[in-house]
């Protein structure tokens, strides 16, 4: 009996242990693509309030470029994702999947901005909020936001993280 209760109590333990290390499968691509015709820089901030299940997340576009910049994208274009650490060994622990009932709509946004302007693309949705799938885990998180455009290529942005008290 003593073996058996030994077992089960090992057992338990390394089920609990294993799904503290546990990572996700890489999220499908956003709903939209985003597509960038000049020399633009995407950058972002992700403020997570306390360890809740809020989020805060603006992204602004930059064009480093000497031309006029244009994008083209629709309202639910970025992933947002969320990592244990930033370093190597980092595994995806969340991101934004949405609610069942969620419905994002088809909506066109284009945008011009003028060499050395930047944007705040404030119409993306579902990136912000606290009404999510499944709950933020209660430790440090690394944020990264990431969009894809046409052809399937994946844009990463420039992004920082914080906790707002």
């Amino acid at each position: 009996m003593k073996y058996f209760l030994l077992f089960l109590l090992l057992t338990i333990l390394s089920t609990g242990c294993h799904e503290l290390d546990m990572s996700l499968d890489p999220p499908p691509p956003p709903r939209h693509s985003l597509d960038i015709d000049g020399d633009v820089q995407l950058r972002g901030t992700v403020s997570r309030v306390g360890l809740t299940n809020e989020i805060n997340t603006q992204i602004w576009a930059v064009n480093m470029g000497a031309d006029t910049a244009r994008i083209e994208t629709g309202v639910c274009a970025f992933n947002l994702l969320a990592y244990n650490s930033r370093k190597e060994n980092r595994k995806l622990v969340w991101y934004n999947r949405m609610p069942e009932n969620y419905v994002c709509f088809d909506e066109l946004l284009n945008y011009n901005l003028p060499s050395s302007d930047s944007l705040l693309l404030d119409d993306q949705i579902y990136i912000s909020g606290d009404n999510w799938y499944w709950d933020l885990p209660e430790s440090n998180l690394h944020f990264e936001l990431e969009a894809v455009n046409e052809k399937g290529q994946i844009t990463q942005t420039d992004t920082k993280s914080s906790v707002i008290k």
